[in-house]
């Protein structure tokens, strides 16, 4: 996986490196792989394997719109993240976490979102992943 930001703001290129470094940690995984359960470790292998397929390009766009309230959406479309600049925060551990989650989120929705129950899984599970993440920020 490698996340691709052509834009100039150096906040959002800083974040979107750094958010690169602590996915492909193996600390990070490690982490991650021991402190989920047996029913999830299904998808955090899937994760994890999408994390380490370099020849998958993750595109981070960025927008300005003031009457959304989303910051970072994921586009399954296109296969890329979107920033909203108006609304995000300017910290960059904030975009780190934000960037984690929906990257997450949109690889877990390519294996398993067949119901609604499986879109709140992967969701909840999504949150942890990039609360884990926030610690290594």
């Amino acid at each position: 996986m490698n996340l691709i930001y052509t834009g100039g703001n150096p906040l959002i290129s800083s974040a979107v490196r750094r958010t690169s470094n602590v996915l492909n940690s193996s600390f990070f995984q490690k982490h991650l792989m021991t402190s989920i359960s047996e029913a999830e470790l299904l998808y955090v292998n899937h994760l994890i394997q999408s994390i380490s397929d370099k020849t998958s390009d993750i595109l981070i766009e960025t927008y300005w719109n003031p009457f959304k309230k989303s910051t970072v959406v994921c586009n399954e479309k296109t296969g890329s993240l979107r920033i909203n600049l108006a609304n995000i925060k300017k910290s960059r551990r904030y975009i780190l976490k934000e960037l984690v989650k929906n990257y997450s989120l949109l690889e877990l929705n390519k294996i398993h979102k067949n119901s609604q129950e499986d879109e709140i899984q992967n969701i909840n599970l999504a949150s942890y992943v990039s609360s884990l993440a926030n610690n290594y920020a």
